[in-house]
This record gives C-alpha cells, sequence and structure tokens, in this order.
C-alpha cells in the first residue's frame, strides 16, 4: 500500500506546488495553507519507504497507510476543484481567456468560492497534520530520503539465482529443454558473429530460471561448452558487477579490486577462442548501447557461442537478441496435469501419499486450476497445504482464493511484486486503475488511455507532447514490462490482456480502493473510489442498490461487460440516483444503457472529464447543462438514434479532447461544435442528415 501512497503523494505534491505559485498567487490566505499542506505531505513521505517494508508485519502501520490514501484523495479533489474553477472563469468571461490566472477569482461569487476554498484546504491540512502526528508512535519508521523508482531495496535481489537446479523438482519443462538445447548446440552459423543471444521470456514465477538450470546443466550442453558462465543480473545493473561475475564464473577469479580496464583484459583472456555459453539471468535493462559494448567484448569466442537470457520484458529479449536470427523462446504455464503433480509433490511429498486423501485431490485440483499453469503459484500453494490433511484448511485456501494468504518472499505474489516496485511511480497508479476492469478483459489502449486521463494519471514531461501520446508510452511500457500480454497493434490503436496472476496482483495494490459489482446486492466497501459493474442486473425501477448506498467518494462508475440487452432495462432511476449522489466523479460510462432524461444535476459534476452515453436508443435531447462540464475530455454519444438535436453551448466545453457523436442535424454550426479548439478527434457516426461542419483551426 506504501507505493500507492508513495505515489498518489508524489501526483498530488506537484500539482499542489503549481496551484500554490501559479492559480493563488493573490490569495495569501490560501497560498498560506497549501503551503503548509505540502511541509506536512513532505515530511510524511520521508518515511513512506520505511512504511513499506515494516507494514506486513504490524497492523498499526498499514492502517495509518490507509488513512494517509484517503486523506490524499481528498486533497486531490481540492487540488480540482481549483482547476475546474479555473476553466469556468475562463468561459464566463471569454475576454480574459489568455490573461494570468490572477484573474481566477474575478467571477461570479469570487469571495465565496476564496472563502469555502480557504476553509476546505485548512479542513484537509487538519486531518493530515493529525494523522502525521500518528508517526511517532511508530518509533521504528526511518527517513529515508525521498526515491522516485522503488520503495523496495535493490540489491538484496541482486546474486539470488545460482546454476545448480534438482533436475526432480522441476516438472513439465522437458519440451522446453529439448528446443533451447537444440538451439544452442545444434545451430552454430545462424549469424556472422561468434556469439548469438537465445532469449527466454515470461512473466515472474512461470519457471524461466528453473528451465534455464536445467539447460545449463544438461549433459550434452555441458560436453558442447568448455566454458560455462552464470550471472545473476537482476534489475540493479551495474555492468563492473558483472564482468566480475563472469570472470569469477569462467576462471574462479577474484576480481573485486580490478579498474574496467583490467576486468576487460581478464575477460577477453579467458574467453579467447573458446566457445562458451554464458547465462544472464533475470535482466531489466533495455540499454542498448550497453548491451552492445557488452557483446562486443564476448567476440572474441569461439563461433557457436551463446548467451541465454531471461527476462521478464519483451522488449529487453528484442533490444538483447535483435540482432540474431535466434527466436526468443516464449515461456508457457504448465498444462493441467503437470500443474496437479508438481502440487502433489510440494503439498504431500509423494504420489503415493496423496492417494491416501482423495477428497483433498479434489479440492486439491480445484485449487490448481487458480494457478493458472505458473510453477511457482502452484508451489506456493502445495507448500502452505503441506502437513495439512484437514479438509476444512483446503477448502479455506480454495474459497478464498491463494492470494488472500499471508505471503512470504519467494511466493509468487511478491515475485511479480517486484516488478511492480521497480516501476516510476507514474506507472504505479496507472496500473493499479487497470484492476477496475474484469479478468480475461480486453483492452483498448485508446479506451485506457482516456481513462487515465479521466483521473489525471498521464503528465506531460513538456508541453509540446499530447497527454494521448504520452499515454501511448505508458501502455507500451506497461507491456514491456509484461504486465500486458497478446499485444496487437490495430493500426490505430492496440488491444491486449492481462495475465490472472497480474490481475491479481494489480487487485492487491488497489486493496479497496476499486471494486467489481457482480450484483446488486453485493457488499462494498465505504471507502470504494472506482465501481465497475459486470454481469449485473439491476432492477427496474430501483433507485439504488444496496453496494451504493453507503458510498459517497465514487469517482468511477462503468459497464465493462453489460451485453446490449442492458437496454431493455429501465436505468433512468439509477442515473437520476447516482448523478447527483456521486459529485466526485471523474469517469461515467453509462454506455448501453436506456434512459430518455440525463438530469440537469449533471452540471454539478464539475470534475467529470469521461461521459459516455453511446448506444442509447431512446434518449431524445441532453441538456443545456452539458454545457457547464468545463472538465470533460471525452465525451461520446454515438449511436443514439433518437437523440435530435445537440444542447446549446458546447462550445463551452474548452477542454473537450475527443468527441464521438450521433445526430439528426443538418448543421452543427449553431452548437458550437466546430469552435472547440482543444478538440483532438471527431467521430461522426449515422449522421445521416449531416451537410456541413464547420471547424475552427484556431
Amino acid at each position: 500500500m506504501a507505493a500507492f501512497v508513495f505515489s498518489a503523494a508524489n501526483k498530488v505534491l506537484q500539482e499542489l506546488g503549481d496551484l500554490a505559485y501559479e492559480e493563488v498567487r493573490i490569495a495569501y490566505g490560501v497560498k498560506t495553507e497549501l503551503e503548509k499542506l505540502r511541509s506536512t505531505m513532505g515530511t510524511v513521505q520521508l518515511v513512506l519507504k520505511d512504511a513499506e517494508k515494516k507494514q506486513a508485519s504490524d497492523e498499526n502501520i498499514r492502517h495509518w497507510l490507509k488513512q494517509l490514501k484517503d486523506i490524499f484523495y481528498d486533497i486531490e479533489d481540492v487540488v480540482d476543484e481549483f482547476a475546474a474553477e479555473t476553466l469556468r472563469a475562463q468561459v464566463v468571461n471569454q475576454e480574459s481567456i489568455t490573461q494570468k490566472v490572477r484573474h481566477f477569482f474575478s467571477a461570479s461569487n469570487p469571495l465565496a468560492f476564496r472563502f469555502r476554498m480557504s476553509h476546505r484546504i485548512k479542513d484537509v491540512r487538519e486531518k493530515l497534520d493529525e494523522i502525521a502526528a500518528q508517526k511517532v508512535r511508530f518509533h521504528e519508521l526511518v527517513e529515508q530520503g525521498i526515491d522516485d523508482k522503488s520503495l523496495m531495496h535493490k540489491e538484496r535481489y541482486r546474486d539470488t539465482t545460482y546454476s545448480y537446479v534438482q533436475t526432480s523438482n522441476v516438472i513439465g519443462r522437458d519440451e522446453d529443454r529439448k528446443k533451447i538445447r537444440k538451439t544452442l548446440i545444434g545451430f552454430n552459423n545462424l549469424t556472422a558473429r561468434n556469439v548469438s543471444v537465445v532469449p527466454i521470456v515470461g512473466i515472474g514465477g512461470l519457471g524461466k530460471t528453473s528451465l534455464t538450470k536445467l539447460v545449463y546443466n544438461d549433459e550434452q550442453v555441458v560436453k558442447h561448452f568448455p566454458c560455462r558462465m552464470w550471472v545473476c543480473v537482476s534489475q540493479n545493473f551495474v555492468v563492473s558487477n558483472v564482468l566480475k561475475d563472469m570472470i569469477k564464473s569462467a576462471t574462479g577469479e577474484d576480481c573485486d579490486k580490478f579498474n574496467m580496464e583490467q576486468l576487460h583484459k581478464c575477460l577477453r583472456d579467458a574467453l579467447l577462442g573458446k566457445r562458451f555459453i554464458l547465462v544472464l539471468d533475470d535482466v531489466w535493462s533495455d540499454d542498448r548501447q550497453t548491451w552492445m559494448d557488452l557483446m562486443g567484448l564476448l567476440e572474441v569466442g569461439d563461433s557457436g557461442s551463446k548467451v541465454i537470457v531471461t527476462t521478464r520484458s519483451p522488449q529487453v529479449a528484442n533490444v538483447m537478441g535483435g540482432t540474431n536470427n535466434v527466436s526468443t523462446h516464449d515461456l508457457k504455464g504448465l498444462s493441467p496435469k503437470e500443474s496437479m503433480s508438481l502440487f502433489v509433490q510440494w503439498a504431500f511429498g509423494d504420489p503415493k501419499a496423496a492417494k491416501r486423501h482423495p477428497e483433498l485431490l479434489e479440492i486439491g485440483d480445484e485449487i490448481v486450476t487458480k494457478c493458472k499453469g505458473v510453477p511457482l503459484a502452484v508451489r506456493t500453494v502445495g507448500s502452505l497445504l503441506y502437513s495439512k490433511r484437514d479438509k476444512r484448511d483446503w477448502l479455506l485456501i480454495k474459497n478464498n482464493g491463494i492470494w488472500e494468504l499471508e505471503q512470504s518472499e519467494n511466493d509468487i505474489l511478491p515475485a511479480l511484486r517486484l516488478s511492480y516496485d521497480e516501476m516510476p511511480s507514474h506507472l504505479k497508479r496507472c496500473f493499479v486503475y487497470c484492476s477496475i476492469f474484469p479478468k480475461r478483459f480486453e483492452f483498448d489502449s485508446e479506451d485506457l488511455i482516456q481513462f487515465w486521463m479521466a483521473h489525471n494519471l498521464i503528465r506531460s514531461p513538456n508541453k509540446d507532447q499530447d497527454l494521448e501520446d504520452v499515454g501511448e508510452q505508458y501502455v507500451k511500457e506497461l507491456w514491456m514490462r509484461s504486465f500486458f500480454e497478446d499485444f496487437r497493434d490495430r493500426g490505430y490503436y492496440y488491444t491486449f490482456s492481462m495475465h490472472d496472476l497480474i490481475h491479481d496482483l494489480c487487485l492487491s495494490m488497489a486493496q479497496n480502493d476499486c471494486s467489481i459489482v457482480y450484483s446488486a446486492a453485493q457488499e462494498v466497501d465505504e471507502s470504494v473510489r472506482h465501481l465497475s459493474f459486470t454481469e449485473f442486473e439491476l432492477p427496474n425501477g430501483q433507485q439504488v442498490p444496496k453496494c451504493l448506498s453507503m458510498l459517497r467518494n465514487v469517482r468511477t462508475i462503468t459497464f465493462p461487460e453489460v451485453d446490449i440487452l442492458f437496454q431493455s432495462l429501465d436505468n433512468q432511476s439509477f442515473v437520476d440516483a447516482c448523478i447527483p449522489r456521486f459529485k466526485y466523479l471523474r469517469f461515467l460510462d453509462l454506455s448501453n444503457s436506456s434512459f430518455e432524461v440525463l438530469p440537469s444535476s449533471i452540471s454539478k459534476l464539475i470534475h467529470l472529464r469521461y461521459f459516455d452515453i453511446s448506444v442509447n436508443q431512446r434518449i431524445e435531447k441532453l441538456p443545456k447543462a452539458v454545457s457547464k462540464l468545463q472538465s470533460l475530455q471525452t465525451f461520446r454519444f454515438s449511436g443514439c438514434s433518437e437523440l435530435v438535436k445537440l444542447p446549446d453551448g458546447m462550445r463551452n466545453l474548452i477542454s473537450l479532447r475527443h468527441l464521438t457523436l450521433t445526430t439528426q442535424e443538418e448543421h452543427l454550426t449553431d452548437s458550437g461544435v466546430g469552435n472547440i479548439t482543444s478538440l483532438r478527434s471527431l467521430v461522426l457516426a449515422a449522421c445521416e442528415n449531416l451537410e456541413n461542419l464547420s471547424i475552427c483551426t484556431s
């Protein structure tokens, strides 16, 4: 949780800085409160790193972190309200649109707004002060400074793998071993270079290292390569350390005190004229120049030398193996039979003992199915059940899921957490927000990027770069880090999915922030802020489902997999109840729904950035209140076949970047669509009567 809080704090601190020194420059009282708020947040941030390490064993620290996360959300709401007021003022006073934000309070009721916001800032600041003061109770928390890259001490993962493996402990990898062995010793002239790279790619816990150990110690491989080297690179990549480990593995010589020149000479002497095999295990760096330099040092070896690279990232595999004709070996999960065999080994010790417990084997089969063929997950849950022969223990694990259990550092969740903790803070929240979508959901990059934008998760490093382009970089980076799979280029966008185990990691990082609702009677934690409904049927006439009755701070409502038959239900009462209730909504997706009237209270959703009512075949008009959504970035109402006329004043949607519409109008000039200067995309669907569209390009 601390990693999530840390990334949230980074984002809020940056926004508070912008706000304090730009938007409220002349509001001294407000500025003073903001500066106090930033100071307290900075102090708290210093201990988050240590809190991350200690929260697993201390319930009080976990509770403290949850309080921090909640108050950071409140601070974001305050910041967003200032931004929304800035946009409103630009619309109210168009002639001031290019002026400095010092005219921020020149709109209607400026004193009332300033007074109200001053009290709100003071209120959240006092709450934060109270929470921050509680850290003195945790005397063991140490201020460790701010590290944006990771909350995990990287060095402890260095040198954690070695070349030996007990063959009998590796199940289901014979075919993979034979295929890689054939690549290593069967083809020696694939390239003009002496050395070629064999990348092995797969998610954490899939058994890349174990497979590589099998290959490395294979009798034929040992005979074929007179010189063998095993190096655990890990994420803390230092060239000199890699060279030292290679030399020590090849010669046994300790060269810790050598400089780079001496290391280069020693390595050349060790490899000159020899056919070698080098394993670089757990590679994270995709710095092409670094790897080209390293490969240059290895070229002194004899023809047919091979480098095996294990990595979680297809990008790393592409960088290191891109000059070869050797294809990447994509490691897949175990078959159900292989998974069960491995499970029996860890849960019972041997098959004979398992046969004495047929009931447990039946439950175990269901548990193994949850592991999705990932060996580390199978081994983890099997070891948890070792020596437990009470059926209730097994049912508890089956019903609660393996990720509800306490994990140790070598179990599947920490193995995947390593990838998460390695991410920069701007990617962490983007990844966590993906938990709002169900397992096996097919993502569309365009939709996901606009979802992230709605929650202000994308920050452009410079003013010349569009947020959409930055978002695409985020998507590609998450894919390169193996958080997304089945990545396909569709031309203008990408589609991809998320492995079930990655989705479990995503949910664990989200804590109670996100919830997928499967029924109207489902209980939802009152701290939930992001809701998605799937396989969900809302009874006709029901105003607010039980699951929503206690919620107030919801930011997301979406129906990502609701069938088109959802239109047959009357959703009017749901819409009428939810829109005025959830004033902090940023993302509202009511596509494929069926209601006739959009309530005028929609104008109160000043934070709303994404609004989709596509494929509503009953709604006939949109209220003028829509034009007051100055924060709106994406507006979709295509497929609304009964929509006769667009609302007046759409030119006031000054933040709108993406518009998808259906209308029966002949001209759109009166609505002001052509004057939305922030527009990046305009999609016209089934606008059969449209004759003219005038677009302002200024």
